[in-house]
């Protein structure tokens, strides 16, 4: 909930009692306004994308990287973060493709 607090400090609004009834409606507006956010830069993110060309893999790694920050996700400790997870993807499908190559090799007939 600190994110609660400094959200209404900056905002000039009274700071609610932790654990109040108040402060948990403001966590859900916050909530609420921030997926409305994401909602409208999704939107409009796609049309440009569609109209530029844009694989839909990369638009999602530039969504996934907005999201990160407007949650403010990057800042736990535990998060892994959508940079790290495209190159993990990507190192997966490149360790499949490996493997089918793999199998297809051992399947081929050499004369």
């Amino acid at each position: 909930m600190g994110q609660v607090r400094a959200y209404a400090y900056m905002h000039g609004a009274p700071l609610p009692e932790t654990g109040s009834f108040p402060e948990e409606v403001l966590a859900e507006s916050i909530l609420r306004e921030r997926n409305l956010q994401l909602a409208g830069v999704s939107l409009i993110a796609r049309l440009i994308a569609r109209i530029g060309g844009m694989a839909d893999k990369e638009l999602l790694h530039y969504l996934d990287m907005y999201k990160e920050e407007l949650f403010q996700l990057r800042y736990n400790s535990k998060y892994v973060s959508a940079t790290e997870r495209w190159k993990l993807r990507i190192r997966k499908e490149a360790e499949k493709n490996a493997q089918i190559f793999e199998r297809l090799e051992r399947m081929t007939v050499k004369d």
